[in-house]
């Protein structure tokens, strides 16, 4: 889905500011260019959250917010990344490589963000919401969708997809 080249610039907030994993959070939500929704606490109370990665556009607000959620044993549990939902631009670096010659080439293209609408349909927020299972496994998939001006990506191994879509309609 959102697995973009973008892993390349990941910038892990963890490792820059010290200290309450809520105080970041709350430092990272006063500067996006869009709402940066969170789960209720009553659904991850037990869990810690980790910002994992935080892209600024230049030197202005953050673009692309991921976080990750760990049950009490540190184990991973539910991911959830999030950006502005529309004119939201990336860049996709495409490496070309031809074996009989023996070269490689690699160009960037630019695209402009666009939801796919892949999956079963859930009502969340007052949006429409795509849960996609994942193939081959059980529990978990990703689930995601537009809320206000924000796109939403959320995904799980652990969490069904009852539990995903619960902790969905928490987000504020």
């Amino acid at each position: 889905m959102l697995l973009k080249t973008l892993l390349m610039l990941t910038i892990s907030l963890g490792s820059i500011l010290e200290g309450d994993e809520t105080l970041h959070l709350q430092k990272i939500k006063s500067h996006t260019d869009f709402k940066l929704l969170l789960p209720d606490e009553i659904h991850t109370k037990n869990w810690k959250v980790e910002v994992r990665w935080a892209f600024p556009k230049g030197s202005g607000p953050y673009r692309d917010v991921r976080l990750h959620y760990f049950d009490q044993r540190g184990e991973y549990v539910l991911g959830i990344e999030q950006h502005k939902a529309r004119d939201y631009v990336y860049e996709i670096k495409i490496e070309e490589i031809d074996l009989q010659k023996h070269t490689s080439r690699t160009r960037t293209k630019t695209e402009i963000f666009q939801q796919t609408t892949n999956g079963e349909v859930i009502p969340i927020n007052g949006a429409k919401a795509y849960f996609e299972a994942w193939v081959n496994q059980s529990p978990g998939g990703i689930l995601h969708w537009i809320q206000g001006d924000t796109y939403v990506e959320m995904s799980s191994g652990d969490l069904t997809k009852e539990q995903m879509v619960e902790v969905a309609r928490s987000m504020k």
